[in-house]
């Protein structure tokens, strides 16, 4: 065979052989639920278009003939034929450009759907609120970024580039103010110079995400600015200067989640937390690349007890990297009495049941709790008791979601609970020492403290063939299901 049916043929041949009368039961059932699923179907093949080759090779090929060195218009199109192209692109959601697209024959095609426009004043694609721009898609020429508003129009909320050169971007983004003026989120590779200077002229720009150099004070003056995520690799500049006027400006007033990635000294922090001026930063995301230096204990320190100070209502707090901390809870996240949410990522200290007295007392709300040790294979990895769980029940009696890597010991020593809770406890433990005679006491005892217990793996933890700590729990996790059954 030289192809096969697409969803949408297939679709089509049944509706045409099978009628609405038909006398067989199951011949009609099966046009009746094709026909439910006709538009639908169509929908989800279009809604997600991964480049745009797929859009040109609905156009006929005999529209095009060569007169000299320029092709033209070899005949008109039909009005069923143009209905048919424009029903598919009203369809389209998210919209991809790549490198593959690029090339005379895509200017070809574009300069046949120009021609054929017929004088709409409409984006092909209207209903679009998504462009990904994926490879050097204008390398073939610089009259491709002359049509992207051909494409798409007012409706896309969304923008993200993942290559391309910084004057490529730029050029994007000129066009996209004046056709995409309502864009809430952008994606750049870099966001300084000039293209940095564009984006306070979207005036609903909520989100901006960058993966290289950043011009901070430029994105500070965004006052629609609510989420921002950037790398941050040394010490910002011009936030924090009283010499000039720039310092009475309000910096990022209505910022509510901040990361911030690449952080090689925690203390390059400070100055960006002190600019902020916003009451509704409630989620922040710090990660660290290289902080195993001297003076880092001091330095996280400083940077969170700086981060306690300002946004003393801080909801949800991430430390990812390495985050020498010496004790837990630190001092500076027993002052965040607001906390729902607590990811730690690294460090080397003990989840001991003193631990979660203390954090019970400090952060009441706390619903979600992660907790990771970060050495390498040839350390011991901290530990935890199965017996916190029973002080969590009256000490944090929201926690929902517990999560860690740390060994499970003395499962041996536990007695029967004295604190019962039947809140959906989620339990993400990817280490565990547990013999094989562990398990049913430790199935009963987490079936005693938490009756709709749930076990899970925590976010992007990948199970490797063999993992007998995963294997281990797994079998824990059936223990549960099997006491519960019993009980």
């Amino acid at each position: 065979m030289h192809r096969v049916l697409e969803i949408n043929e297939i679709l089509v041949l049944i509706l045409q052989l099978i009628p609405h009368e038909s006398k067989h039961p199951t011949a009609a059932a099966v046009a009746s639920t094709c026909r439910a699923f006709y538009e639908p179907a169509y929908d989800a093949l279009w809604e997600e278009l991964p480049a745009m080759r797929p859009l040109f090779n609905l156009l006929p090929r005999d529209l095009l003939a060569r007169a000299g060195f320029r092709h033209d218009v070899a005949r008109e199109l039909g009005a069923q034929e143009w209905a048919r192209f424009l029903n598919r692109c009203a369809r389209v959601k998210t919209l991809t450009l790549k490198e593959r697209d690029g090339g005379d024959d895509l200017e070809d095609r574009i300069r046949t759907i120009v021609l054929m426009r017929r004088g709409s004043t409409g984006p092909i694609l209207p209903k679009a609120h998504t462009l990904l721009v994926d490879g050097d898609f204008f390398a073939a020429g610089r009259g491709h970024v002359g049509h992207l508003p051909l494409f798409v129009g007012p409706e896309i909320r969304e923008v993200r580039f993942t290559a391309g050169t910084s004057r490529q971007h730029r050029e994007i983004v000129e066009q996209l103010m004046l056709s995409c003026p309502r864009i809430q989120s952008i994606g750049l590779l870099e966001c300084r110079g000039k293209e940095a200077r564009l984006l306070p002229s979207f005036a609903g720009l909520e989100t901006v995400v960058c993966s290289g150099n950043v011009d901070l004070p430029i994105l500070a003056r965004v006052r629609s600015l609510r989420h921002l995520s950037v790398p941050l690799a040394s010490e910002p500049v011009g936030l924090t200067g009283t010499e000039d006027a720039a310092s009475a400006i309000v910096r990022f007033p209505v910022l509510e989640t901040l990361k911030l990635r690449g952080i090689r000294h925690s203390r390059h922090v400070i100055p960006l937390l002190e600019s902020i001026h916003s009451p509704r930063l409630h989620k922040i995301h710090l990660e660290t690349s290289n902080q195993r230096h001297p003076d880092a204990p001091r330095s996280c320190g400083a940077a969170l007890t700086a981060l306690a100070s300002h946004f003393p209502r801080l909801r949800s707090l991430t430390l990812d990297g390495w985050w020498p901390l010496a004790t837990f809870p630190h001092k500076a996240i027993t002052e965040l009495h607001h906390l729902e949410e607590l990811c730690l990522t690294s460090g080397k200290f003990t989840l001991a049941d003193q631990c979660i007295v203390d954090l019970g007392g400090a952060c009441p709300a706390l619903r979600h709790l992660e907790v990771y040790s970060a050495q390498r294979q040839d350390e011991r990895l901290s530990s935890w008791t199965l017996h916190a769980l029973e002080l969590a029940v009256t000490h944090l009696p929201r926690l929902e979601h517990l999560a860690t890597n740390f060994d499970t010991l003395h499962v041996d020593t536990l007695a029967a609970p004295r604190a019962t809770s039947r809140a959906p406890m989620t339990l993400a433990v990817t280490k565990s020492p547990l013999y094989a005679e562990h398990i049913r006491p430790a199935a009963a005892y987490i079936s005693s403290v938490y009756p709709n217990a749930r076990f899970g793996l925590p976010e992007n933890y990948v199970v490797k063939e063999g993992d007998e700590d995963h294997r281990r729990w797994g079998q824990v996790a059936q223990a549960v299901l099997l006491h519960k059954d019993v009980v």
